[in-house]
């Protein structure tokens, strides 16, 4: 996939290249979302959106009658809402977005291509570039911006069975692993800002183990 999404950037004419996943479907007014953005903050290189489950909390239960299927599918949409519409927008709210979801984003071609595109060392490419695009910009001092934005969003699917849950949930893990530990100097660099250093941690202490204490809550009531 990584190679894909690679050999993909070539076939991109424009200033910037828009990225998502198979199983996602955007908001057809995006492309005219994503101007109005980029008009008003031309200094913008990085743009995440917000990912949505493409079914809704209550069409879970109305369309299907597997109770385990609608708790799992409603943790996932709730799981979903929380991160997208809280915690995002306040880590950008504090200048400290590290993470855009592969599902929607977009960045600026040249840098992209100046940085060496997406790395294929790691599972969790999609917040390696962002990071990666974050060190650029503390260590060059420009004025580039990495921004989320809950105008524009996507729906994309949501696993059906635990047994995928878990396979896309060992797969986040991996991938998350992998780049706390290569940027683990963050949290004594100087270059990077009080805000930033609070984000990373918080990915260390919640977004690494959180959704382990969580998945284990959820099979204990379940079972």
């Amino acid at each position: 996939m990584i190679n894909a999404l690679n050999y993909g950037i070539n076939f991109c004419h424009g200033d910037y290249i828009v990225n998502g996943d198979g199983d996602s479907v955007v908001d057809f007014t995006l492309l005219k979302k994503i101007e109005k953005i980029l008009d008003q903050s031309p200094n913008i290189v990085a743009l995440g959106g917000m990912v949505l489950a493409s079914i809704g909390i209550e069409n879970y239960i109305i369309e299907n009658n597997n109770f385990f299927e609608n708790i799992l599918r409603s943790y996932q949409d709730l799981e979903y809402h929380l991160s997208f519409e809280i915690v995002r927008p306040l880590i950008n709210k504090m200048k400290s977005t590290m993470l855009i979801s592969g599902a929607l984003g977009l960045y600026k071609k040249d840098l992209i291509i100046r940085l060496g595109g997406y790395s294929e060392n790691t599972v969790g490419e999609d917040m390696e570039l962002v990071m990666r695009i974050r060190r650029y910009i503390d260590y060059v001092g420009n004025n580039y911006e990495i921004e989320y934005s809950k105008e524009i969003y996507c729906y994309t699917e949501l696993p059906y069975r635990i047994n995928d849950l878990i396979k896309q949930r060992i797969r986040w893990s991996v991938g998350l692993t992998e780049v706390l530990y290569k940027y683990k100097n963050i949290v004594i660099d100087p270059k990077y800002s009080f805000n930033e250093k609070l984000v990373f941690w918080y990915y260390v202490l919640f977004e690494k183990f959180s959704p382990h204490i969580k998945f284990l809550v959820l099979l204990i009531y379940l079972y």
